[in-house]
């Protein structure tokens, strides 16, 4: 169901999260293939996504003939990244097919699919060494950051720190209620219910010395704290945070390793890693390849494919076929795959 909702990348995280996949604690560096082991031998690429490019890229250092097939008209897979002249084409079924065209300034760019490289994602980053890729840190999210709802706080904008800091105060005000009035006695011992004070007063700034519903969480009810500031930024009615419903708008991110800082993001645009692997390649990649067949046989492998530019069908003969292409695809193709191997890219 994870699958059906969120891709593969979903099934993977959540199957490292139920300890279905051992994840290594440590990464070794790239395969180590003996030079010239690939002497004399071609292998078929399926996709110029980074998977496939850094496989290309590996064993053409070994003395493998790598050919590379894509569908589309540019390398890179997911990882793309639109600048001024950029053109974006989707075929969505029902809704027909769209068109659209980049018109940002000059050296400005989004990234329109992977934007962060988490520290753990220790093989893209072994690349932008390797390679001299500049990288820079991505900010996810500020404490600066403003949120603003008609519902709420007469409409104006809310520095995020502020919203977080003061519900904080709230939610810890409310629970120390519920300590001081023994409402908790039957989940606290008398012991518990001391440090749940201490930590509740940390947590939500909240203390003897708060002032006014100040806390100093949100710069107020501290020596350093501008009197002006803390006069014109009071402790946020309760109610007014409840009726913004602001965690309802991805306020609360998650802390998971995909998310954890410090993340970081090539210059320039992420397109700068693919580019970097693309130059590599000795052979270039055929573009507007579509693949309609493979034909696995004992000694290689057969690729038919249209090549959309000239509408010929082509044929290229490997020794080996290394697909990149998603499995829903790759199972739809004429192909003589085992049983087994139907089977799933049936599921």
């Amino acid at each position: 169901m994870v699958g059906k909702v969120a891709g593969t990348a979903a099934v993977y995280e959540t199957m490292v999260a139920l300890d279905l996949v051992k994840v290594p604690t440590a990464w070794a560096g790239p395969p180590k293939l003996a030079q010239g082991s690939g002497a004399g031998k071609t292998v078929a690429f399926l996709g110029a996504g980074i998977a496939g490019l850094s496989a290309a890229y590996e064993l053409q250092r070994a003395g493998y003939n790598c050919i590379v097939l894509e569908l589309l008209d540019r390398a890179g897979g997911r990882n793309f990244t639109a600048r001024r002249g950029t053109r974006v084409v989707e075929d969505s079924g029902p809704n027909g097919r769209t068109e659209q065209v980049c018109d940002f300034d000059d050296n400005l760019y989004m990234n329109l699919g992977p934007g962060r490289l988490p520290y753990h994602h220790r093989r893209v980053m072994h690349y932008c060494r390797e390679f001299e890729i500049p990288l820079e840190v991505y900010v996810l999210s500020t404490t600066a950051n403003l949120f603003q709802t008609d519902a709420a706080f007469k409409g104006t904008a809310q520095p995020r720190y502020r919203i977080a800091s003061d519900t904080n105060s709230h939610i810890s005000e409310l629970l120390g209620k519920a300590i001081n009035t023994h409402a908790l006695d039957d989940e606290l011992t008398e012991e518990d219910r001391a440090r749940f004070s201490a930590l509740l007063a940390s947590f939500g700034g909240n203390s003897p010395a708060t002032v006014g519903g100040e806390t100093p969480r949100n710069g107020c009810g501290t020596p350093m704290a501008l009197e002006a500031l803390c006069a014109a930024n009071p402790r946020l009615p309760l109610r007014e945070l409840l009726n913004s419903e602001f965690w309802a708008h991805r306020f609360y991110q998650s802390d998971e390793g995909e998310w954890q800082p410090t993340l970081f993001q090539a210059v320039g645009g992420m397109d700068r890693i693919v580019d970097a692997f693309v130059k590599r390649l000795r052979n270039p990649i055929r573009y507007g390849c579509e693949v309609r067949r493979i034909v696995n046989q004992p000694d290689k492998a057969i690729v038919e494919y249209r090549d959309r530019k000239t509408g010929k069908t082509k044929r290229l003969s490997a020794d080996y076929c290394l697909s990149n292409m998603p499995l829903q695809k790759l199972a739809k193709l004429e192909a003589n795959f085992s049983q087994d191997f139907k089977s799933a890219g049936d599921r």
